[in-house]
């Protein structure tokens, strides 16, 4: 569609009997002029400015690609070390376990070792105690024995009315042990 502004000038032209470009309102001259402008403009850009931009763009592009192949080689490592991670926790808790095993093992080794020394301990008392009791039992039958010579040495004074000798009186006093035993 033609703009509303461009008309005056369309008419302009018919009406002057100008033809071809002059009908646009261009100048010939003017466009060669622009055009050149325009190729000198585009060269000098190509020159000093595209090269450098195309050369920052690359330059980004190819630290964009590096950046992304890091992050792929540390997710790689991140997933490596996890794996790693529970590969050694894993063996911890195996060995905790054993440790804690071997501990409850040695406890009860302990305690099974304590008990029977402390049963031997117990069977060592009980055997002093006895052999004490033994002795004091023959003791004692000695104490006895000797007071009941006493005793039948005096009854036999008693009975007989008599004093016996020494030697009489020790013959007598077997003779009723033995009799009594």
């Amino acid at each position: 569609m033609i703009a509303f502004d461009a008309l005056p000038v369309l008419f302009a032209a018919e009406a002057a009997g100008e033809g071809g470009v002059a009908v646009l309102g261009l100048n010939p001259g003017a466009l060669v002029l622009q055009i050149a402008t325009y190729v000198v403009v585009f060269l000098v850009l190509k020159k000093f400015a595209f090269g450098p931009i195309v050369k920052t763009l690359e330059d980004r592009r190819i630290t964009i690609e590096e950046g992304l192949e890091t992050a792929a080689s540390m997710e790689q490592v991140k997933q490596e070390l996890e794996e790693h991670k529970q590969k050694v926790l894993t063996e911890a808790r195996k060995e905790a376990a054993r440790i804690v095993s071997e501990g409850k093992k040695e406890s009860a080794d302990m305690i099974i070792a304590a008990e029977t020394k402390a049963q031997a301990k117990a069977d060592q008392i009980v055997a002093d105690a006895k052999a004490k009791m033994t002795d004091d039992v023959a003791e004692a039958q000695k104490g006895l024995h000797k007071q009941l010579a006493s005793l039948v040495r005096i009854a036999t004074e008693k009975v007989l009315r008599t004093k016996l000798d020494d030697k009489t009186d020790a013959k007598l006093v077997e003779q009723a042990t033995k009799e009594l035993a």
